[in-house]
């Protein structure tokens, strides 16, 4: 839920369900993300539509809360 709640310089894409950003926040995203975990980030996918199933996911987790400090990119 990062890119959707976490990060700045971010809106929402209703029609598409995922971030609505500029190119060159998704450079600068995915080049932080690889250089962090050494692979091909897997955020890439939610550029062009959001992850399937959004609302379940929305009911699954909706009263989990973490704060970061122990977070990690995988």
């Amino acid at each position: 839920m990062e890119l959707k709640n976490e990060a700045t310089g971010l809106g929402w894409d209703d029609a598409k369900r995922t971030v609505d950003c500029s190119k060159e926040w998704w450079d600068e995203h995915i080049k932080r993300c690889q250089e962090s975990t050494g692979k091909k980030c897997n955020h890439m996918k939610f550029k062009k539509q959001g992850p399937k199933h959004l609302e379940d996911l929305h009911i699954i987790f909706d009263k989990v809360h973490v704060t970061g400090a122990s977070a990690s990119c995988a």
